[in-house]
């Protein structure tokens, strides 16, 4: 290991900071939201598959539209397409903390909602990545990823609890409208963000010609496109019985409960910002490509252990290792993308890995919500762990994983 650039050479940068900024506020706005909506759907329903369909909502386009947002990022910035984007969020969620409000929500309305909030998702992150390579110096990209993602896990410590204190002052709508109130600060900061535009963009291209060539440029960099693939399988495998069998899990062991939930999502916060604190502390590493894959293998024995012994400890411990996991490999995966890629097919390539990464998620926590109420929760992680494990361990014996190092400006391959 090697010190590189820290995230106080980060925010020296006029641009990151201002960019930094506004999204910690938006990040804090959406976990808000999250447990808000959550909640909303436990008072609705009492099915497994029922909440599960509402992460198959806001998933579903975006296995499709990410290549459209990337490519739209290409053609007329990054930066723009966020602001679109976030305005749209603004207003959707603000009509759902008014009905919400006034007492009228239904199912529909939040599988509805959760779908046209994942359309919007998938223009804005492929143009988030295009942003960052645009704003961040090459050097300081590792750590302009990792403030990112500690300020994302970050909120997720606060999130709940100021969810919980928002809904209990002014209702379950108070979270919700809340969310939309941070959307409009990121809008602003957005705005006020000057980046000069690239060359060569090609406006006058039909939008759908130019998915084809970033998918082209994806797959050159074979650890990107190995990585974008694994990841379609090990979201299933992962976020599945964490976001869907969790819960279930929490309510069918008194040991664990609403507290040990609650307590497990935070510590899988924590793991990640921990992470990404030795990110931001200049930590550079000798062979990412392997420790991405060793990091995912401990991910999938940590829910082993959960699903063979259901219990606070375990179920903590299993947070603590997918947080930190998570952390590892998208930070990695991110800062190569925005290295090694050229910066004018940046958002294209972030759209087409995000959507393969995404291509299998809707139906995967369709089957682990089917799995959770035949097989049980516990079983399901018993399940997916160690299949995790196993492919993580194969990925490892592929030379562009073994070859892909670090050079001096930061993480590449």
């Amino acid at each position: 290991m090697a010190r590189g650039a820290s995230w106080l050479e980060a925010l020296r940068n006029a641009r990151v900071r201002l960019y930094w900024s506004g999204q910690s506020l938006s990040l804090l706005g959406d976990r808000i939201y999250q447990v808000a909506l959550a909640w909303i759907a436990c008072t609705l329903t009492d099915s497994g598959l029922q909440v599960s369909l509402v992460l198959v909502a806001a998933s579903l386009p975006q296995a499709v539209m990410l290549m459209f947002g990337g490519a739209l990022a290409d053609r007329v910035s990054g930066r723009r397409v966020m602001i679109w984007a976030d305005a749209g969020r603004a207003a959707l969620v603000a009509a759902l903390g008014l009905v919400v409000l006034l007492g009228r929500h239904q199912m529909w309305m939040l599988y509805l909602t959760m779908a046209l909030f994942g359309l919007l998702e998938s223009l804005f992150q492929p143009a988030s990545m295009a942003l960052i390579a645009d704003i961040a110096p090459r050097e300081i990209l590792p750590p302009t990823n990792s403030l990112l993602a500690a300020t994302r896990q970050t909120a997720m410590v606060i999130g709940p609890t100021l969810a919980t204190g928002l809904a209990a002052l002014g209702g379950l709508s108070a979270p919700v409208l809340f969310d939309a109130a941070t959307f409009m600060v990121s809008v602003a900061t957005l705005m006020l963000l000057r980046v000069a535009a690239r060359q060569a963009r090609g406006p006058s291209e039909p939008l759908w010609r130019k998915i084809g060539p970033g998918w082209r440029e994806l797959l050159r960099h074979r650890f990107l496109l190995g990585a974008s693939v694994f990841t379609a399988v090990g979201n299933v495998l992962a976020a599945g019985p964490w976001l869907v069998s969790l819960p279930l899990l929490a309510r069918a062991h008194a040991s664990i409960g609403l507290v040990g939930l609650g307590l497990a999502y935070s510590v899988q916060a924590a793991g990640s910002v921990g992470m990404a604190v030795a990110f931001g502390s200049g930590l550079r590493l000798l062979r990412p490509g392997l420790v991405v894959y060793w990091a995912v293998a401990a991910q999938g024995l940590s829910l082993l252990v959960a699903g063979l012994c259901p219990a606070l400890w375990s179920v903590l411990l299993a947070g603590l290792v997918v947080g930190a996991g998570s952390t590892v490999f998208g930070v990695i995966w991110q800062t190569s993308l925005q290295s090694d890629v050229a910066a004018e097919f940046v958002g294209r390539v972030s759209g087409a890995g995000m959507a393969l990464g995404m291509s299998i998620l809707p139906l995967g926590f369709l089957a682990v919500g089917e799995l959770t109420e035949i097989l049980g929760p516990a079983a399901v992680f018993a399940v997916c762990g160690p299949i995790l494990s196993a492919l993580a361990a194969s990925m490892t014996l592929r030379r562009e994983v073994r070859e892909h190092g670090i050079r001096k400006e930061g993480v590449g391959g």
